[in-house]
Order: C-alpha cells, then sequence, then structure tokens
C-alpha cells in the first residue's frame, strides 16, 4: 500500500489520523432564500478562508524545476493531532502532475521546526511512524503503476509556519526549506537537490473533531411531479483524474421508509469558477450507467427487493446549474478535497424497467461535502454492471482511502 493513496499517508496518515444548457451567470436568490432552504444557504455561503491556495517554489541542482500551483490542507486537532500539506502543479485540463507534500504530526503552531529524514522505503510503509515533520516532492505519475516515477524526498531541513487558524475551513501559511535525494520508483537514488524557501497559503479543513460543524449535508426542495423538500448527512463523493475524464462526483443518499433516494451531480473537471458550470440533458442510458461526456445532474429512487437494492425510477437532467462557492482541491497524495455549492437543474423522470416518461421536476438546494480523490489509475464504476448498492460508486481499489470526519 503506497504512500501516493493516502493508506501511508493515511495509515501514516489514517492510523495517524485513525481514522447543455444551463444558466452561466450569476445565482439567483429565489430559491436558495427560501425558508425550506435555509440551512443550505448557509452551507453554500463563501467560507473566506477557503478561498483557493497556492504553492511556488523552484528545485535546484539536478532536475532543476519552477512549482507553481494551487495548495490545499488538511489537519486533525484531536490525537493523534497532525497537518498535512500539499502544493501541486497541473496539466492543462486541471490533472494534477507533481505534488510539494509537507507532514507534520501534532497540532500547527507558529514556530519553526527541523525536518527529520524519511526514506521511499518508509513512506510505502502503512505502519511507519515520523518521529517529526518530513518533506517531499513527487512527480511523473505512471498510472499503469499507480505510483509516482520520481520522489525528491527531504534528507534534512526546516518547516516554519508563520501563520495558522485552524477552523472547521481554516487557513495556514507556512515555508520550507531542505535538502535531499532524486530517488526513482525502486528507490534508487538518482541525484541531489535543493528547495529555499518554498512558500504555502492554504485553506486548512479539520478533518476530525469531536467540536467541528463540518459535515457533509445536502438539502433541496423538489417540485413537479415530486413535491417535497429532502435532506441527509450521507454523501458519496469522488474526484476522478482519468486520463479522458476529470471529474467531481457527488451522490447524496436520501433514505426513506419504504424507498431511498439518490441525489447526483456529476460535474466534468473540477474548478472554482466564477460563473455557474451549465449542466447538460443526459441522456436515459447514461443516467443508468451513472456517467456521461459533460456535467449532469439525476435522482434515482430505489427499493428493496429482499435486500438487493433496485432502482425503480431514473429522473435525467434535462438543464441546470451547479455554482461552486468554494472548492478546495485535493490531489493523489493527499486523497481528500472539500467543497459547497448550490444547485438548480430540471429532470425528466422514467421507470427504469419501461423506459415510460412518469414526469418532470425541478430542484434547487445546496450541497456541503468532502471528496476523496481518486488515484488516476482508477475509475468510477458503470451501474449499468454493479449492483444498485450506492457504495460500488467507486472501485474496490478506493475502498480504503474514503475520506472520513
Amino acid at each position: 500500500m503506497s504512500f501516493l493513496r493516502l493508506t501511508s499517508v493515511g495509515v501514516a496518515l489514517a492510523a495517524l489520523a485513525c481514522g447543455g444548457g444551463g444558466e452561466p451567470g450569476p445565482v439567483p436568490d429565489g430559491r436558495c432564500s427560501s425558508p425550506a432552504l435555509r440551512v443550505s444557504a448557509q452551507l453554500a455561503g463563501v467560507r473566506g478562508n477557503a478561498r483557493p491556495g497556492t504553492v511556488s517554489a523552484a528545485i535546484t541542482d539536478d532536475f532543476p524545476r519552477t512549482i507553481a500551483g494551487p495548495a490545499s490542507g488538511f489537519s486533525r486537532t484531536v490525537f493523534p493531532a497532525l497537518m498535512v500539506v500539499d502544493g501541486f502543479t497541473t496539466d492543462a485540463v486541471g490533472r494534477p502532475t507533481g505534488e510539494l507534500v509537507v507532514f507534520s504530526p501534532g497540532t500547527p503552531v507558529v514556530g519553526t521546526r527541523p525536518l527529520v529524514p524519511v526514506t521511499l522505503q518508509q513512506i510505502r510503509d502503512p505502519q511507519f511512524r515520523p518521529d517529526g515533520p518530513f518533506a517531499l516532492w513527487a512527480e511523473s505519475f505512471d498510472a499503469t503503476r499507480g505510483d509516482y516515477s520520481r520522489w525528491l524526498i527531504a534528507d534534512a531541513g526546516t518547516l516554519g509556519i508563520d501563520s495558522v487558524r485552524n477552523e472547521d475551513v481554516g487557513r495556514v501559511g507556512l515555508t520550507v526549506s531542505f535538502t535531499g535525494t532524486w530517488r526513482d520508483a525502486s528507490g534508487t537514488q538518482i541525484g541531489c537537490g535543493r528547495i529555499d524557501g518554498a512558500r504555502f497559503d492554504a485553506p486548512l479543513v479539520r478533518t476530525a473533531s469531536p467540536t467541528s460543524t463540518l459535515a457533509d449535508t445536502l438539502e433541496a426542495t423538489l417540485t413537479g411531479s415530486l413535491e417535497r423538500t429532502v435532506g441527509t448527512k450521507t454523501i458519496d463523493a469522488f474526484q476522478t483524474l482519468g486520463p479522458n475524464d476529470t471529474r467531481l462526483v457527488l451522490v447524496a443518499t436520501i433514505a426513506g421508509n419504504d424507498t431511498t433516494r439518490e441525489l447526483w451531480l456529476s460535474l466534468k473537471g473540477a474548478r472554482l469558477t466564477t460563473d455557474s458550470v451549465p449542466l447538460g440533458e443526459l441522456s436515459l442510458d447514461g443516467a443508468r450507467a451513472g456517467r456521461d461526456t459533460g456535467s449532469f445532474a439525476m435522482l434515482r429512487v430505489l427499493t428493496l427487493s429482499q435486500t438487493t437494492p433496485v432502482v425503480v425510477q431514473v429522473w435525467r437532467s434535462t438543464s441546470g446549474w451547479v455554482k461552486l462557492t468554494n472548492l478546495v482541491p485535493g490531489a493523489p497524495l493527499i486523497t481528500c478535497g472539500w467543497g459547497t455549492a448550490r444547485f438548480a437543474f430540471a429532470a425528466t423522470g422514467h421507470d427504469n424497467a419501461t423506459s415510460a416518461v412518469i414526469g418532470t421536476l425541478d430542484a434547487a438546494g445546496a450541497v456541503e461535502s468532502l471528496y476523496t480523490v481518486l488515484s488516476p489509475a482508477d475509475s468510477l464504476v458503470d451501474l449499468r454492471t454493479a449492483r444498485a448498492a450506492l457504495r460500488l460508486l467507486a472501485p474496490e481499489s478506493a475502498r480504503d482511502r474514503r475520506c472520513f470526519l
């Protein structure tokens, strides 16, 4: 189990951490300010500390390069406390190409600490427990191997935190400097490198705390053929980084007495933009598969046949929009992201067995959710070939990489 999939910044983070059409303009006020959506409007409000983060650094000596891109951070303030900050470079479609990672045990506080030397073997060991903060740069991801091909790992250096606000979504400013060795995927030394004064300014999401109010939450109002207000704190969310599809998918499960509803938002790419993301018309086949080439929304209605979930209705979007009001991106080494959004869409419903049209609806609401960042080697399952259970949304290889509050 390798470091890059957060099961060793996961078991060394999770054991450490323990565990078309649309509206491209401003978001309308009417629907999101109604009494039924009061909580949703608060959820989707802008959190100032969650503005996009940045990293800037230069690697000298062997394999010199400049690093400039987004950054994000996660912290845990209860035992065992830790902080991880990740700055990454991206390609033309926003997919990470390299990552500068700083890991620090303990609750983040202002001050300077020495980095401890680590090896690539230790980083890949799920039982590894660092004695202090460490840093590394990883690049050239090999999707066929599910690992990076080249690593610059700090042998000595310092981590300086000059500002920290550790709230549900806080903020951290830090500088890291180190000398280290370049390693290939086998761990063989292939050169030497140095980083002087790499600078991070990043949102800091608190991922576990008994006093935290940050939780996956969705509220929405449905009108038309289905008239009701729905809400849930059960959301599965993933960002895919595949070569042919970068996508952010959020699936909220709303349990009922006799049926379960799933409200899907599937956005091509995962970027915070000034305009809303338009939702296109989803085909019936695409709704059944849970995938399409563009951005879409849908509602699935499931019942139980004995103990097996059965999809009885599929409501596919015909138009709509999603406005990302915050987005804290993740990357393969740190497998967690977080975001809030408002949304509205129109949908046509079909009987899943006969394909007959059963009505139309409009949905409007807001969502706040953590999401798991999948390796570029992973993808979401095709629902046409899987059981209806939502837990099969992600591939089996992602089971131990889920983001937990």
